[in-house]
């Protein structure tokens, strides 16, 4: 019997270079030029392996601190605009990655500011209008530093966003992911749903009940907003048995799944091998990962290539389809 065939979802976050760029500034992203080249050597390769097109994802930053920095808040599109076309043009995906950055004079620096629900809800509703205004409808978002609330779901469905790319499962609540300044948390995202899910409207992490084709609006509902999380999984089969034993009574009630990013320290074979028995534990099997465009001017990169190289080599790679949100959504949901 064959096995089915599981969506692999790979999301780029075309961004500036340092998180914290210049206040005003035309520096090249290097990065997401250099992501292009990676993607485009390749795209051909996977889909010899695959035998099926290969599709990506590319979140772009279209938000007010690169308004600010760079003039424009389409500086991405105004400056790599033919190389989204032709992204386009190979069937990859774009969407939005707003961050809640802001300019403190008091500081001199910038901040991300979570605790300010106005600026986190106007970061999106910019982006969007910007994003429709240069690109046509946006129909896929996900939020920087992977921060997300019930007043973003709620915008987000406003707005009509059809896929949201931004829970971890398995992560913890924290003030930061760097050594940036922030106000507010990140949320907790330990319980949320590792599986694609229409979000609770009060509570992101949880799952709606799926309606049938009776319900095609509203929440829950067919054309509701599904959020497509990022990969966890549960990493008790890594661990010996006297610890799998502590982890529960030292944590008890909490979800067993944790992050489990392209730059994890895990070899490539064993790294494989663990994603793919996760993917295939799921009801509608799936994979999600992300990565920033700096990644490949990072000292966590060679990581990252070892997981690419591996993967070129591993057995799960002809059961994978290198999927766009829209696509992985409708072989799931129709699955």
């Amino acid at each position: 019997m064959t096995e089915p065939r599981i969506p692999f979802l790979l999301t780029i976050d075309a961004e500036p270079d340092p998180a914290e760029i210049e206040r005003h500034t035309t520096e090249p992203w290097v990065g997401f030029e250099r992501c292009i080249e990676i993607v485009e050597r390749l795209r051909p390769t996977l889909e010899r392996a695959t035998g099926r097109p290969a599709h990506f994802t590319w979140a772009l930053r279209i938000d007010d601190q690169v308004a600010e920095a760079y003039g424009s808040m389409t500086w991405v599109v105004d400056r790599y605009g033919t190389n989204l076309e032709a992204l386009r043009a190979k069937g990859d995906a774009l969407g939005i990655h707003p961050h809640a950055w802001r300019w403190s004079d008091d500081l001199g620096r910038w901040f991300q500011d979570h605790a300010d629900g106005d600026w986190v809800e106007g970061t999106i509703r910019r982006s969007a209008a910007a994003f429709e205004a240069t690109l046509g409808p946006c129909r896929i978002h996900r939020y920087g530093s992977h921060y997300l609330d019930a007043r973003i779901v709620g915008v987000l469905r406003e707005i009509g966003i059809a896929v949201d790319l931004t829970p971890e499962p398995g992560s913890a609540a924290t003030k930061s992911l760097g050594a940036e300044l922030t106000t507010g948390l990140i949320p907790d995202q330990q319980a949320a749903p590792d599986r694609i899910y229409h979000p609770d409207p009060a509570d992101p992490f949880a799952a709606l009940p799926e309606r049938d084709g009776t319900a095609p609006t509203g929440p829950g509902g067919p054309d509701d907003l599904w959020i497509i999380p990022n990969t966890s999984f549960d990493p008790a089969s890594l661990m010996p048995a006297w610890r799998r034993v502590a982890r529960r009574v030292r944590y008890p009630g909490r979800s067993p799944v944790r992050p489990i990013h392209l730059y994890s320290g895990l070899a490539g074979d064993r790294y494989w091998r663990v994603v793919g028995d996760h993917a295939r534990s799921l009801e509608r099997p799936f994979l999600s990962f992300s990565l920033r465009s700096d990644a490949p001017l990072r000292a966590y990169w060679p990581a990252v290539q070892e997981k690419l190289d591996g993967l070129l080599r591993d057995p799960l790679l002809p059961q994978l389809v290198f999927a766009t949100p829209a696509e992985t959504i409708e072989q799931l949901d129709g699955s």
